[in-house]
């Protein structure tokens, strides 16, 4: 499973890192919108490049929690939690009595997500700023 982060404006980053209530309960509400539409764009592609064999690998992509990392940012992520997902996302080798016959592309669904998705986050962010500007909020 691979690790997807967004890095922000300055500005932005500083109110990530609040600790106002207020703020707080909006950065959460925003981000887990965020988290639902990035679990949307990333089904999207993955039924566009995944070929469905039993469907397991779909109904494995799931949006985690808002959180506060480490650096106390406040953060959500999308995943699968696949017992296969990494061989989906990455290549790997077809194996066949211990031969190796050939090799499969990895689909690098979430990378492509991340490529389509890092522009329009950046522009919610924006917006989220400046939504929480008119109504007061300072640092």
């Amino acid at each position: 499973m691979a690790d997807y982060e967004f890095k922000v404006t300055n500005l932005t980053n500083d109110l990530f890192k609040t600790d106002d209530e207020e703020t707080s309960k909006e950065i959460k509400k925003f981000l887990n919108k965020q988290g639902n539409k990035a679990k949307k764009i990333t089904l999207k592609i993955a039924r566009a490049k995944v070929k469905k064999v039993t469907g397991t690998y779909h109904k494995s992509i799931k949006k985690g929690k808002v959180y506060k990392d480490d650096d106390n940012n406040w953060a959500v992520r999308t995943y699968s939690n696949a017992h296969h997902s990494h061989l989906m996302e990455d290549s790997h080798n077809i194996v066949r009595g211990g031969k190796v016959i050939g090799k499969v592309k990895g689909k690098k669904v979430f990378s492509k997500f991340e490529k389509d998705y890092a522009n329009k986050f950046f522009k919610e962010c924006e917006n989220l700023v400046d939504d929480l500007l008119e109504k007061g909020f300072s640092w």
